[in-house]
């Protein structure tokens, strides 16, 4: 189509929407064009943070955990999804009348404690890995690029005798927690505005993204959702007597109960570290 045929028809698409207060998505074929020149295609570059222990220090035996700067890796997951939608392999996305033709993309993510080794010796990482939820199973396990190792997450390391220091456990989930919110802040506008989208059979479509499940064995679980160790992570039942049940964790239920009671009856009875920012924000 022409240049000047797709500015009548968007003029015309604008007189339909105009009872509506609203506007089509592009606002000329000028616009419609740098859309498609700014979609980014290919690879995606490795990016890195570093994070370091921001609490009050003491001006003398300060441990070595509190001193330290810590390296993160990461692919940007906006670019990976994008790369995944863009994919021919996978199957068509949005093909059901009442989206629109949006479609709502659920985020997996999953990380696994794992040892590197790289040049400065033997480091432990959290492994992130990703995927998204519109790719088939059988895609998923033949590794057509629908499940990605997205970014290495530090994992801070101390000696023997401040193993047991609470400060230090706290530092380490809560550098997990930072890890997790700077790596996913680029996918965070794209869950509230939808964006047009490459995908693999040639469109483009308005998407938006939502977190889905998280997948980790219970080690990861407990910091991710920021309790207490032995504690349930989905109910509030007491370690001792898990199989009595309990209220459900919520989001709602937690920021609630950090907004009226004191870090130690959270500890206590709840099993919630209160001091915990936890992603996302």
């Amino acid at each position: 189509m022409s240049a000047r045929q797709i500015d009548k028809i968007l003029s015309y698409w604008g007189i339909t929407l105009a009872v509506h207060h609203d506007n089509p998505l592009f606002a000329d074929h000028k616009d419609l064009y740098d859309t498609i020149d700014a979609t980014p295609l290919g690879d995606v570059a490795w990016q890195s943070f570093s994070l370091e222990f921001n609490g009050e220090k003491s001006a003398e035996d300060r441990p070595l955990w509190m001193q330290q700067s810590y390296d993160v890796w990461f692919w940007d997951p906006h670019a990976i999804v994008q790369n995944m939608l863009a994919n021919s392999d996978y199957d068509e996305i949005a093909q059901d009348p009442q989206t629109h033709g949006a479609a709502f993309i659920p985020i997996i993510l999953g990380s696994d404690k794992t040892t590197v080794s790289v040049t400065t010796g033997q480091n432990d990482y959290y492994l992130l890995y990703l995927s998204i939820w519109n790719v088939h199973n059988n895609v998923q396990c033949a590794h057509r690029d629908a499940l990605v190792l997205v970014g290495f997450m530090a994992i801070s390391k101390t000696n023997k005798k401040g193993i047991n220091d609470p400060a230090f456990h706290k530092f380490k989930k809560q550098m997990f927690h930072s890890s997790l919110s700077k790596i996913l802040a680029n996918l965070k506008p794209g869950m509230t505005t939808p964006e047009v989208t490459w995908c693999g059979d040639g469109h483009y479509r308005r998407v938006i993204y939502g977190l889905g499940p998280y997948i980790a064995d219970y080690e990861e679980q407990v910091v991710l959702a920021g309790i207490v160790k032995n504690w349930c992570g989905r109910c509030l039942a007491f370690p001792t007597s898990l199989d009595d049940g309990g209220v459900s964790r919520s989001h709602e239920h937690t920021d609630a109960l950090v907004e009226l009671v004191s870090f130690g009856i959270l500890w206590d009875e709840y099993g919630i570290i209160g001091e915990l920012v936890v992603c996302p924000p």
